[in-house]
């Protein structure tokens, strides 16, 4: 009896290409998209010892709307080696079985349902593209990537298994990382992992060339942060409390809006604060108060944090002292106002902080000796 193929066999072959495969490669050379797409000299060969087929220049998978969901649901053909992009994405693929194993420039399958990244190449030489997809691990991605790594809105729930090196940017915006364990070693560009649900920086790159974007997570802490970052740090709208353990260096800006700062402590020296946004109201201290720190950082950089908070408590705003006070032991306090009584009328606007001073030194008030020499009258 003769058997009848089913329409997805029309494309299966183990040693030779059939007739719908031969157009459906012919169709991925024809330009469609001229300028991202094709390049003059694109041609397709096919090695019938290993059954795969190679691309000299580009490839763009094309389905058409009325082909079955089993033919349109994955790549027709074996490739082995593409040298310059191939484009998969918005095609209704589910795996990325039968995929080159050499991509020379952008390997793209965007906007595809597919879960995971096994199957996929071995080595791209340029962008790996993957975002808008429903993939939940770095599972089967490249070891090494040399262009932009991208998985924007897609299902990310860690990074372990992933690329140990991205030579451009690593794009992982609006997934769902509760850390970053895993990550890069080295990230060539920027690190964007805003907008997911990260609650440490344990496992990040020790050094990032650009920028770092951990802002809208749920952060607590900066332990585990890049001690190198070559551009600007973002960590606005977290719940971050402190700037202590955060990076050593910071090239350009440090981005902190939207948190509940009460100290500089461990900050690197030299933040370009003024061009941080104005901080959410009740949030922490003021923006005009953390340029008053940072300004006596920069003069005084041999100075211990606490004492440069005590010396400058007459410029703060009541507000402002009340969070700052918290962060000052009672020995601090006591031993500063001990060797310099008449700085007591900076506790004049706290006065629990300033009676519990006298009484415990039992030094004389002279908080009215000190406003007169404040205002020139002595």
């Amino acid at each position: 009896m003769k058997r009848i193929m089913k329409f997805s066999e029309l494309f299966e072959s183990s040693n030779k290409l059939t007739e719908q495969q031969i157009l459906w490669l012919d169709r991925g050379l024809t330009p469609h998209y001229p300028q991202r797409y094709k390049r003059a000299d694109s041609s397709w060969s096919f090695n019938e010892s290993t059954g795969l087929v190679d691309v000299h220049g580009s490839f763009k998978v094309r389905h058409s709307y009325d082909e079955p969901e089993d033919v349109k649901s994955k790549i027709r053909v074996k490739f082995g080696t593409v040298t310059h992009d191939f484009k998969c994405d918005s095609e209704f693929i589910t795996t990325l079985e039968n995929s080159p194993r050499i991509v020379g420039g952008t390997f793209d399958c965007s906007k595809n349902e597919i879960k995971s990244l096994e199957g996929g190449p071995v080595e791209v030489g340029g962008d790996y593209d993957c975002e808008w997809t429903k993939i939940t691990s770095l599972k089967g991605a490249p070891k090494r990537i040399g262009g932009n790594f991208k998985l924007r809105s897609s299902e990310l729930t860690t990074l372990m298994g992933g690329p140990e090196y991205v030579g451009g940017d690593l794009d992982l915006v609006r997934n769902k990382l509760i850390d970053i364990k895993g990550a890069p070693k080295e990230v060539g560009g920027d690190f964007i992992c805003d907008h997911n649900r990260i609650v440490s920086l344990e496992g990040a790159p020790e050094r990032i060339n650009n920028d770092f974007n951990v802002s809208h997570n749920k952060l607590k802490d900066l332990k585990g942060s890049p001690k190198w970052i070559g551009k600007t740090f973002d960590i606005r709208d977290n719940d971050i409390k402190t700037l202590a353990d955060g990076p050593e260096y910071i090239g350009e800006y440090y981005f902190v809006s939207g948190n509940s700062l009460i100290s500089l402590e461990g900050s690197p020296i030299g933040l370009k604060l003024k061009d941080i946004p104005t901080f959410d109201d009740n949030r922490g201290l003021s923006p005009e108060t953390l340029d008053i720190i940072e300004a006596a950082r920069r003069k005084s950089p041999k100075t211990t944090y606490n004492t440069l908070l005590i010396k400058n408590l007459d410029k703060f705003n009541s507000d402002d002292c009340a969070i700052l006070m918290k962060q000052l032991s009672n020995k601090e306090l006591d031993k500063y106002f001990k060797e310099n009584p008449i700085d007591l009328y900076w506790l004049d606007e706290l006065p629990e902080i300033k009676s519990g001073v006298l009484q415990r030194t039992g030094i004389k008030d002279w908080s009215k000796l000190g406003r007169l020499k404040n205002s020139g009258l002595l």
